[in-house]
């Protein structure tokens, strides 16, 4: 038999491509009829297959919860109660608010379930293909990286400025040291020159000038 007249094997049912899809970035949540933004995965805790659905801990602030209590009678989530959550923009449905549910659903209850089927996804940074960004990109360092290096600067400075305030006291100790140990201080007044001469250290060739004295 030809291969191409071969009967194709049977594929399973796909399954909902949003929830098995890999998540590598942020998603936004979008109602499918306004697009209007009703969450995000910041406050993402799970997704159920069986549900169709993602969890949210946290209260969108474009959805209104409503006030009546409803009973479900059938799918697994039987005899649970719920109450439904509606899109601020358009008033549509957008999924439930569990407030009692069987053993195997607590993980849900008191939390904002929206339906897969009513809110459109969004994934940031999805339309950037990685191979086309330019292999010599810089990127900006993160700010706790800039405080290591910023204090690492500081370090250095302090360092720096102790071995100069170092070498400047031994500099000025030194200087001090050698005008104690001048050998000549001269002064004129009324014309009277004075040489000082560190005792010890007189030289006898010395010719004086009859207005200079010579201490010792």
């Amino acid at each position: 038999m030809d291969q191409a007249n071969k009967p194709s094997a049977i594929k399973p049912p796909p399954q909902h491509n949003r929830v098995l899809q890999e998540i590598t970035g942020p998603l936004v949540f979008q109602c499918l009829k306004c697009r209007l933004i009703v969450g995000d995965s910041f406050a993402f805790v799970t997704a159920d297959r069986e549900l169709n659905s993602v969890v949210l801990y946290a209260k969108p602030h474009n959805i209104r919860v409503g006030t009546d209590l409803l009973w479900s009678r059938e799918g697994i989530d039987i005899g649970s109660t719920y109450i439904m959550i509606y899109c601020n923009g358009c008033n549509s449905t957008l999924g439930k608010v569990w407030r009692t549910t069987p053993r195997k659903l607590d993980y849900i209850r008191d939390l904002y379930t929206l339906n897969l089927d009513c809110v459109m996804i969004y994934q940031l940074g999805d339309f950037i293909d990685p191979n086309s960004a330019p292999s010599d990109i810089h990127t900006l360092p993160s700010s706790k990286m800039q405080q290591i290096s910023i204090n690492k600067l500081k370090d250095m400075i302090l360092i720096l400025n102790e071995r100069i305030t170092a070498l400047e006291n031994t500099l000025n100790k030194r200087v001090n040291t050698t005008s104690n140990d001048s050998t000549v201080f001269s002064s004129t007044e009324d014309n009277n020159a004075c040489i000082v001469i560190p005792r010890g250290a007189q030289d006898k060739s010395i010719e004086t000038h009859p207005n200079h004295r010579i201490l010792g």
